[in-house]
């Protein structure tokens, strides 16, 4: 009889119950797995087209005329030699996964301490911080600068790609957190009808538009980008394809894994007696 409040099924109390601190230890869990899923893909799928691409990319070195190579050779060998093997370069690819993970996890943990109780059960909540990291850092960068394989140059300098991809993100942060400000504000008395729209259908409408306004004000205003190498066609949709596969299999298995554990989670004893004598 003494195991039997340990083999219980989790209540429906202990499931809606605040983690409080559990937030780490779900989020570091689930961020963890989620980036080694990722990077298993990786190295399955996702490496051949990056093996693909380098072997692509040093072609033309090798290609044309004697006076072509002659040239070639002589405007390459400054980049023959790799700081790093393929194989080194793969074992830093897993630990970078792992380690993406883990700071994903731990913003994501943050976010849900200080966000802290509200109307949102944790089990939605999760979901819910986990579907805008998703549309921030995953979405919109494909959809304005989608990945390139290695040696694919484009009209834009590395940097100012880099600034813009944060940009980017930056403002599809703020418009998330001006769209969670408003879905707030709309609710219970707060909540308004708007012409032929209720006060549910207005808040969702308020809250979207507030949501994509700053993403859409970026799009317009960062330039856009155009490949400036020469490159197969095939190859980039593969990368791209390839890329974005991994990206979204990453969100996908830390949002359902952090959902398990938030499900199955077990609270300490002495939470779990509070809660059932209240």
């Amino acid at each position: 009889m003494a195991g039997t409040s340990a083999e219980s099924p989790v209540t429906e109390s202990e499931r809606t119950s605040w983690p409080g601190a559990g937030w780490l230890r779900v989020a570091l869990i689930a961020g963890i797995a989620a980036g080694l899923v990722a990077a298993a893909f990786n190295l399955g799928v996702a490496e051949r087209v990056v093996d693909e691409a380098i072997a692509l990319e040093s072609t033309p070195a090798s290609a044309g005329s004697g006076e072509e190579e002659a040239d070639a050779s002589h405007t390459h060998v400054g980049v023959v030699a790799e700081p790093f093997t393929r194989g080194e370069q793969k074992g830093g690819m897993i630990i970078g996964q792992g380690i993406v993970g883990l700071a994903l996890g731990l913003l994501l943990a943050g976010a849900a301490l200080m966000l802290g109780k509200g109307s949102l059960t944790p089990q939605r909540l999760w979901l819910t911080l986990v579907a805008v990291g998703a549309w921030v850092l995953l979405v919109l960068p494909a959809l304005k600068y989608p990945p390139l394989p290695p040696g694919v140059e484009t009209a834009l300098q590395v940097e100012d790609r880099q600034i813009n991809y944060l940009l980017l993100v930056l403002a599809g942060a703020g418009g998330a957190l001006l769209a969670s400000a408003v879905w707030t504000r709309l609710a219970g008395e707060g909540a308004r009808s708007i012409g032929a729209l209720g006060p549910t259908l207005t808040r969702v409408v308020a809250t979207g538009l507030v949501l994509v306004v700053p993403v859409a004000i970026a799009f317009i205003v960062l330039p856009g980008d155009s490949i400036a190498t020469s490159v197969d066609s095939g190859l980039l949709a593969r990368f791209r394809i390839v890329s974005i596969a991994s990206q979204t299999l990453f969100w996908v298995v830390l949002a359902t894994l952090g959902l398990w554990l938030l499900e199955h989670r077990r609270l300490p004893l002495a939470v779990r007696r509070r809660i059932a004598d209240a």
